[in-house]
């Protein structure tokens, strides 16, 4: 490891402690835990706790300002500022400094190249791989002086707060979108005239002029004999279907996150035409139907050609009666829409949903007019939110690009002195 000449070169455990202490607490207390699930790859900020650790082992102890750090799979490069005393996991190990310059550095020395790469060359176990805090602590880290350590801590700090500050944005999108979204589909726009309308168990005030139909009712039946259907099993595709490029199967993420660039599974031209049935084309409404259930979007024209996979149902819809991007956002956003699909599949406690439950849903249904500007609206409102999104994106980029810079002595800043 090649360091500027004024900088020094020690190992990890030299620096920073493993934390090991206990909580002494009394049944009246409530301790906050965090686990793994708490911790976001990449990010500084834990995203939640529980609230039962007075329940949990003691010896796992952190204190405030120390740094989280997942120790299983660590190349998902998992550490966070505590930001409480309190337990956590036996796979996170908290680290701290008694040097408080140094306890400010060690956030993003954590998510460096320097210790991921030294960490994942550790990693012990096929299922559930590990690294520890013995090979944590033999790590060599090369340290500036306390002068520029400082320097590099203020800047790195600074571009946090910034994206805290894109996260609140994000936040504030998102929460303005899902409202909105809620607000048009039951609401619609510009509406004075109402009337109850049950739907599963629960009447809704919806507006006089829209009608209510099953989805069963407002599929394209003419020109597909079976316009929803789900995706082949798993045992149907072999490893010798597979290759590096092709039709490619379309999996849960893909629609999740709305990006079809997702994935890496292809298939054979032959083995694409054995599965016709269940390609994918621009306008089919594709649900997911397992894990995360109901999540819905509008197959795109940009996606390549390919198949879904069985975590995944389409639709294929009578646009003269609905516009595909509106049954997908009644479907995943609506209030109504999602206590319909709880109380068909037993109160949520399935952790999938069938075709006839889709089938069955009863949808509310503005003129296709209306459906074009509520759609319009949507897409407005879903473009700010990826907007913000995008904005924390170059934000964690410039800082994963200026640790590696920084930390390394590649570039140099300014102390002052």
């Amino acid at each position: 490891m090649v360091v500027p000449s004024d900088w020094s070169t020690v190992r990890f455990g030299e620096v920073f402690n493993h934390r090991r202490e206990s909580i002494d607490t009394d049944e009246r207390d409530t301790v906050r835990y965090v686990g793994l699930k708490n911790l976001d790859s990449g990010e500084l900020d834990i995203n939640g706790y529980d609230e039962d650790g007075a329940e949990r082992s003691s010896s796992r102890a952190f204190r405030e300002g120390d740094v989280l750090f997942g120790k299983l799979r660590p190349n998902l490069n998992k550490a966070a500022i505590a930001p409480f005393d309190g337990i956590c996991s036996s796979d996170i190990i908290p680290i701290h400094s008694e040097d408080p310059t140094l306890q400010r550095y060690l956030p993003y020395l954590m998510h460096s190249t320097l210790i991921r790469d030294r960490v994942v060359s550790t990693m012990e176990g096929t299922n559930l791989p590990r690294t520890s805090w013995t090979d944590l602590s033999k790590t060599l880290i090369p340290l500036p002086p306390e002068s520029e350590r400082r320097r590099i801590t203020e800047i790195l700090a600074t571009v946090h707060d910034e994206i805290q500050q894109a996260d609140r944005s994000l936040e504030e999108a998102r929460s303005l979108e899902k409202g909105l979204t809620e607000d048009l589909l039951q609401s619609g726009i510009g509406h004075t005239s109402w009337t109850t309308v049950p739907i599963g168990p629960r009447e809704y005030q919806l507006p006089v002029s829209w009608e209510v139909e099953q989805v069963e009712d407002i599929l394209d039946q003419e020109t597909d004999k079976k316009p929803i259907r789900g995706g082949p099993p798993g045992g149907r595709i072999s490893k010798k279907d597979r290759v590096e490029e092709g039709p490619k199967v379309y999996v849960q993420e893909n629609i999740i996150y709305r990006d079809y660039s997702m994935g890496t599974e292809y298939l054979t031209e032959e083995k694409f035409e054995e599965l016709k049935s269940a390609a994918l084309e621009p306008g089919d409404v594709v649900i997911t139907r397992a894990g995360t259930v109901g999540r819905t979007d509008v197959f795109p024209e940009s996606a390549r050609k390919g198949i879904m996979d069985s975590s995944l149902i389409r639709l294929k819809v009578n646009q003269q009666r609905v516009r595909p991007e509106y049954l997908a956002a009644y479907i995943s956003d609506s209030p109504i829409s999602k206590f319909q699909i709880e109380s068909m599949s037993h109160g949520g406690t399935r952790t999938n949903i069938n075709n006839q439950i889709i089938k069955s849903l009863k949808i509310p249904l503005p003129p296709l007019d209306e459906q074009d500007r509520i759609i319009e609206i949507h897409n407005l409102a879903q473009k700010k939110v990826e907007q913000e999104r995008e904005t924390k994106q170059r934000l964690r980029e410039l800082r994963q690009g200026l640790m590696q810079d920084l930390l390394t002595g590649k570039v140099r800043v300014s102390t002052g002195n």
